[in-house]
Parts: structure tokens; C-alpha cells; sequence
């Protein structure tokens, strides 16, 4: 959903991303507002941040 909204480039880079640096166990459901051009990095914390 995120490549095809043209907030990341790569889904398969950014999945590998959240894997190699702890994020993808983490990820909470929801719905979120990220402001196109944000980094890879924000966007990880974002979508893993306890509301």
C-alpha cells in the first residue's frame, strides 16, 4: 500500500528494511497520515509507534 500510495519506492526493499532493523515484528494496524517525502525510517517508527 505504501509504494502504490508513492510514499516508498521499493515494497520488497522496505519490508527487507523493516526485517533487518527490528520493525516488522512491531507493526501496529491502523491508519495513518504520512506526508509524502517522509524517509523510510520515519515511516518505520510511525507504523510501529504505540498510540
Amino acid at each position: 500500500m505504501l509504494e502504490e500510495a508513492g510514499l516508498i519506492e521499493d515494497a520488497d526493499s522496505f519490508d527487507r528494511y523493516l526485517i533487518d532493523n527490528g520493525y516488522s515484528k512491531r507493526i501496529r494496524m491502523g491508519t495513518y497520515v504520512i506526508i509524502p517525502g517522509t524517509d523510510p525510517e520515519e515511516i518505520a517508527r510511525i507504523i510501529t509507534r504505540d498510540r
